[in-house]
């Protein structure tokens, strides 16, 4: 007697910083889905994080955001039986900071 078992397959996606931090939650593309079937992933925005102190008179703004590497080689494909595939996304953090005088006065 033989018996055929077909093995269902996941795939799910990271994202995370060139340092490894995880941006967001992994995320679930496909769970237990049979061999040979077609996925799909995209890369994530992340919204802009601005900051504001001020010292001595100055104001700092410091705003961080996070842009893609490059598109992962697996972002798309097919389901493999009996493995879980992992789509790593890799963003990296982009800081611009503003120094502000409070008390600017323009001068001739």
């Amino acid at each position: 007697k033989v018996v055929t078992v077909e093995l269902d397959g996941s795939v799910v996606a990271t994202h995370k910083d060139t340092e490894g931090n995880e941006l967001s939650p992994q995320e679930t593309i496909k769970s237990h889905t049979p061999d040979g079937d077609a996925y799909t992933t995209t890369a994530k925005s992340f919204d802009p994080v601005v900051t504001t102190d001020t010292v001595d008179g100055l104001t700092r703004t410091t705003t961080t955001t996070y842009e893609l590497v490059e598109t992962p080689t697996n972002a798309n494909g097919n389901v493999k039986g009996g493995e879980t595939i992992t789509v790593p996304y890799v963003y990296r953090k982009v800081v611009k900071q503003e120094i502000h005088s409070d008390n600017f006065e323009a001068r001739d």
